[in-house]
């Protein structure tokens, strides 16, 4: 994740701390799901302009519903599917190529999200993707830790572990991360 200022990690650092605490407080998956979102929002937001994750998120979000008409098998599930790929194939070209104007759209890191978008749009054309869950997909695409470089993974994967009840908290994991994260600090400060 790249750190443009000390702002982003400190709200990274904040975040985790309610995010836990709501976990320990609520077993509610949609209130979690909605807090991951806005905490995502708001973390990106430190990085890129809200212009360009809005850009990020109207994609989406037609390419949600594209994936949903995909999953219900229509008529026409080919033509679909080659469309809605050569659209966003297209607006790859146009943005790594500077075949347009688009200053919005210079941080985001484009191409893993339009990978992780195709991989979507396939998995729902093969009837892959079992729970279409907006909120859990719009989290899938903005989540912070891998917005800006990856790794490419895929939604059903995604939307397992976002459901998942997993906050177990052992001392020597504890201390391994608070040490990796000191040495992280030290290391950016020289």
């Amino acid at each position: 994740m790249i750190f443009l200022s000390n702002v982003s990690f400190a709200y990274i650092i904040l975040f985790i701390l309610i995010y836990n605490g709501a976990v320990l407080v609520s077993k509610n998956k949609q209130i979690l799901n909605w807090l991951l979102l806005v905490g995502s929002v708001l973390i990106l937001n430190t990085i890129i302009t809200f212009e360009s994750l809005g850009i990020v998120l109207f994609i989406s979000v037609g390419v949600f519903f594209t994936g949903k008409l995909l999953g219900s098998n229509p008529p026409k599930k080919r033509l679909y599917l080659n469309f809605s790929i050569g659209i966003l194939i297209i607006l790859f070209c146009l943005k790594n190529y500077n075949l347009g104007n688009f200053d919005l759209l210079q941080r985001v890191g484009l191409s893993y999200i339009l990978f992780r978008l195709i991989h979507f749009l396939i998995d729902s054309s093969k009837q892959k993707i079992h729970d279409y869950n907006a909120l859990s997909f719009l989290n899938y695409i903005i989540f912070f830790p891998t917005f800006m470089a990856g790794p490419i993974d895929e939604f059903n994967n995604f939307n397992y572990w976002i459901k998942q009840n997993h906050v177990i908290y052992r001392s020597p994991m504890l201390k391994a991360g608070l040490f990796k994260i000191t040495l992280g600090i030290v290391k950016n400060s020289f």
